[in-house]
């Protein structure tokens, strides 16, 4: 079952005539693509205002249907299934998506006529935004991602926005202080922090217990290197970085 196909059962879109009108992304840069009969005002549709318990509720449905359809496509090397690791990020960026046509099924000119979209010529179809939590990398689907997944053609398109793909490609060594994981030695409490203000909430703690002769291993799960946590100077309190590819799913990701 493809996405277009979930959208139109789940009343998220309208029912797209093969005769209707071809739509284009105003603003966006669409060069070398035959001209659109219509315009698509991507800042009138992102002012319009959505009930939020509706979008909940519909990526609530949308994660069921995914649950359903792939959840067991691939396993980490820990042997996890996919879905269960990548859980949160993949139910947010489904609400983005969900957003996205709810704006789109709201938009009156569209509604009335609705039809194929062009992708804006170039444009990456993930994406990431801005957001207040630093320790998680915030996804959501530009509209071009949202015309191919409604089944519009975009051999042009890369799958992630060069601003995604800088940050996939920046790796970085953790700071000094820090070891890999590496088998033998054993502590009386294992900690785990995902981020470096998780860390900071633990390691106040983990001092305590270590005042109380308790040693502790701290695993640092983080995988954004601003999110490290920053090496102690109790040396009753280690901190082991856990690889990176220990619950990166392998290729092929499952569509």
């Amino acid at each position: 079952m493809n996405t277009k196909t979930i959208a139109l059962r789940l009343k998220l879109l309208p029912a797209v005539p093969p005769d209707g009108p071809h739509w284009s992304l105003v603003g966006m840069p669409h060069e070398g693509l035959a001209a659109a009969e219509a315009e698509i005002s991507v800042l009138e549709l992102e002012a319009e205002v959505l009930d939020h318990r509706v979008v909940r509720r519909q990526t609530a449905l949308l994660m069921e249907e995914l649950e359903a359809f792939s959840a067991r496509g691939a396993r980490t090397p820990g042997g996890a299934w996919w879905l269960h690791v990548h859980h949160v990020p993949v139910r947010r960026l489904l609400g983005q998506f969900v957003r996205k046509l709810l704006l789109l099924n709201s938009w009156t000119p569209f509604a009335q006529a609705p039809g194929p979209i062009q992708p804006a010529a170039r444009e990456g179809l993930v994406d990431v935004r801005d957001g207040s939590a630093r320790e998680y990398r915030h996804y959501t689907v530009t509209w071009s991602g949202v015309a191919y997944a409604l089944g519009a053609s975009a051999p042009g398109n890369p799958d992630h926005s060069a601003r995604l793909r800088r940050e996939a490609q920046s790796v970085e060594q953790p700071p000094s202080g820090t070891e890999t994981v590496q088998p033998g030695g054993s502590a009386e409490v294992l900690a785990m922090s995902w981020s470096s203000r998780h860390a900071e909430t633990l390691l106040p703690v983990l001092t305590e217990l270590a005042d109380r002769g308790l040693q502790s291993v701290l695993l640092d799960l983080a995988t954004e290197p601003t999110q490290y946590a920053v090496p102690q100077r109790c040396p009753c309190v280690r901190i082991v970085r856990a690889p990176g590819s220990l619950l990166r799913t392998p290729a092929p990701f499952p569509a």
